[in-house]
């Protein structure tokens, strides 16, 4: 029989049990291991390890500026300490009834980006859209004459009634005309006045 033959058959089912193997859930067995990253707070370091830490669930993302222990606990064991989300200074050392953490390691999540400094604008400019530009300035009110004020002693012309716009009411004009006539002639008809003259 050709070995070649048999080998094709042989590759098959292994290729069948890998993939049942895959495809069932994965449990924990007593020798399988876990990283949990607790961040350490207060700025803590490598050399200066601050407590309570915090659980930090997805790894994948670290924030920066902090530096986070991680400890390889028993997979079996590691909900123990991560139940509350908070570790506490010897929680997870070992006892007769665990194992506690086997080794542990600090990463860093890197430094942050500098901040930078608030936007000053020059007079006469304003911030838009994080630059700056010329402010809107107001346009400019125009500036009306001075009024002079009326001597109350002297009477009105005509001419000078003329500009007041008293024509745009005729009634008040011609009253205004009358009592000038009117005044007029009294004047003319004044016997003191031809007395002075005669």
């Amino acid at each position: 029989m050709n070995r070649r033959l048999l080998t094709i058959p042989a590759t098959i089912a292994a290729t069948v049990v890998m993939s049942v193997a895959v495809a069932l859930p994965a449990q924990a067995t007593e020798s399988e291991t876990v990283e949990v990253f607790w961040a350490l707070p207060d700025a803590g370091t490598e050399t200066n390890v601050t407590w309570p830490q915090t659980y930090l669930a997805d790894p994948t993302v670290l924030a920066c500026g902090v530096t986070y222990q991680v400890d390889t606990y028993l997979a079996s064991e590691a909900a123990l300490f991560t139940t509350d989300g908070v570790l506490e200074h010897g929680e997870d050392y070992g006892s007769d009834t665990q194992t506690g953490a086997i080794s542990w390691r600090f990463v860093y999540g890197g430094d942050c980006a500098p901040e930078e400094p608030p936007l000053v604008c020059a007079d006469g400019e304003e911030i838009s859209n994080g630059v700056c530009v010329p402010a809107d300035l107001p346009d400019p009110v125009p500036s009306e004459p001075p009024v002079t004020p009326e001597d109350p002693a002297t009477p009105a012309s005509p001419d000078r009634l003329a500009t007041t716009g008293i024509e745009d009411n005729p009634v008040v004009y011609i009253l205004a005309v009358l009592l000038l006539a009117g005044g007029v002639v009294l004047a003319a008809t004044n016997p003191r006045r031809k007395g002075k003259h005669a």
